[in-house]
């Protein structure tokens, strides 16, 4: 699929939300790599990620694109009824996950098109 979207001329392989499904995106990724997937990686998420996962995906993910649904504590019990989900978003957010280019045409940039 990873292939397809690439050849349709998207821009980038973007997994919402894909906490639960990093190892296979990680045993996934080597095989589209090696059938040419040029693509950047995005990792969009609710900002709610184990710090496990993220270290998984580091240097994988070429940009982390975190949705932050709350800041404080007690909006997050407030309203996603989770008192803990801005304890887990701001590690998630300090956790640096690298690359972050751009090409000439100032499009986010990764594998094979890093030069570009």
């Amino acid at each position: 699929m990873m292939l397809e979207l690439q050849e349709w001329g998207c821009h980038n392989i973007n997994f919402v939300t894909p906490e639960h499904v990093v190892p296979q995106i990680l045993a996934a990724l080597p095989h589209a790599i090696d059938a040419g997937l040029c693509l950047p990686i995005v990792y969009n998420t609710s900002a709610y990620d184990s710090l496990d996962s993220l270290e998984l995906m580091d240097g994988v993910v070429d940009i982390y694109m975190p949705d932050v649904k709350v800041w404080s504590r007690e909006r997050g019990r407030r309203y996603l009824r989770m008192p803990g989900y801005a304890d887990v978003m701001r590690a998630a957010l300090a956790y640096d996950l690298g690359l972050r280019r751009l090409d000439r045409r100032s499009l986010a940039s990764g594998f094979a098109l890093a030069e570009g």
